[in-house]
């Protein structure tokens, strides 16, 4: 008798949220993008399994719109941000997912390169 384990992965509403912030952070749509991306994080929050991937990817997200905040201190937006990128490259180590810790890698050397602090990369 074989036994098989049930994979629950994010609903396509989490999934299509963080899409859907993406292609309004392409865009330029910084608001659209920060909510999709909120609403992506908030449907993983309800779901199992790989819903931390999906959670974690729009941390990511949230953390590149909120670099594009022009208005704020940029120490402070730094601050908040590798606070956010942190957690989930440390997401990325948990669920040994190579690629979402190389994605928050990556996204904080974009963001240092935004805030003209390229040395701390």
């Amino acid at each position: 008798a074989s036994e098989t384990i049930a994979v629950q992965l994010p609903s396509w509403e989490a999934r299509a949220a963080l899409g859907l912030g993406f292609v309004h952070a392409v865009a330029g749509r910084r608001e659209e993008a920060r909510e999709a991306f909120q609403q992506a994080m908030d449907l993983a929050a309800s779901e199992h399994a790989r819903a931390s991937a999906v959670a974690a990817h729009a941390s990511i997200g949230l953390a590149l719109a909120r670099a594009d905040d022009d208005d704020d201190d940029s120490a402070a937006v730094l601050e908040e941000v590798e606070g956010r990128l942190s957690g989930a490259v440390a997401a990325g180590r948990a669920l040994g997912d190579g690629l979402l810790e190389a994605s928050a890698r990556a996204a904080m050397a974009c963001v240092l390169a935004r805030l003209g602090e390229g040395h701390r990369a």
